[in-house]
């Protein structure tokens, strides 16, 4: 059968939550959590009542092997497709799901009149950072990131 990517629909939220599971452990396995992290709140920003993401599965042999979600947004000047996580299972790394899904990213990006697929990759994760180096993603080191808790 062989890999394909397609848009997740409602039944796709166990797939998700078992690989969310493993996409969290492996980033505890870096540095532990200073909290747990609520997975069910997680997958109810895709598959809730009030999504503000959507997301790409990839599957080989009708087996869920990665995700990546994603959503619209507007980035310094340019219309973007920001990428929010992006996870293959590690038994599933090398066979082309992660390119899989970051084309089929970019192929939403253009649909949508996008010029630029932005992300965000933890600093402590060299799987990742060579990954997207190796794809052609480039750092950008000029802007900090900032955040403001809203109470």
């Amino acid at each position: 059968m062989g890999l394909t990517v397609r848009p997740a629909t409602a039944a796709d939220r166990n797939a998700v939550y078992g690989m969310l599971g493993e996409f969290m452990a492996y980033l505890d396995a870096i540095e532990p959590a200073d909290h747990p992290t609520d997975i069910e709140h997680l997958l109810d920003q895709a598959f809730g009542a009030d999504p503000v993401c959507q997301v790409l599965v990839a599957e080989s042999d009708g087996q869920a092997v990665g995700y990546l979600s994603h959503h619209p947004g507007v980035w310094e000047i340019f219309r973007v497709l920001y990428v929010v996580s992006l996870f293959v299972r590690s038994d599933a790394r090398n066979t082309g799901a992660r390119r899989a899904l970051m084309d089929a990213a970019k192929a939403i990006a253009r649909q949508k009149g996008a010029t630029r697929l932005v992300w965000e990759v933890w600093s402590k994760n060299p799987l990742a950072i060579d990954f997207y180096k190796a794809i052609g993603g480039a750092v950008f080191e000029d802007n900090l990131r900032m955040s403001l808790a809203v109470e």
